[in-house]
């Protein structure tokens, strides 16, 4: 129990500090105008030009974000045995041949 425990932590920790960073990062340098005036998902979405709306966003953020990242550890916690055996060269070339697999495997017609 105390080793489900650990690796929930972990994973909970490591995807609400990556998803922070990286949203701060990819906002003011991708997705700002996106936001910002007429952009496409200020004619549909909350944003921070409108604080009243906006404040919904920023209170239940990080809440959700943790219930994610103890989702996430709940789904990966079953292969903790099969991670821990792959060696550190041969654990991410097995997963993006993986995703490369699947990536394949979808039909030509679908990719629009």
């Amino acid at each position: 129990m105390k080793r489900f425990i650990g690796f929930v932590g972990r994973v909970t920790v490591a995807h609400v500090v990556t998803y922070i960073a990286v949203g701060a990062l990819a906002y003011p340098l991708l997705t700002r105008e996106f936001f910002e005036g007429t952009g496409l998902a200020a004619q549909v979405m909350r944003t921070p030009a409108e604080p009243a709306l906006w404040a919904h966003v920023t209170r239940w953020m990080l809440p959700f974000q943790v219930l994610r990242g103890v989702l996430i550890a709940l789904v990966l916690y079953p292969f903790t045995g099969t991670f821990t055996r792959w060696s550190y060269v041969t654990g991410p070339r097995a997963c993006s041949v993986g995703v490369g697999r699947v990536v394949d495997d979808v039909p030509a017609w679908s990719h629009g």
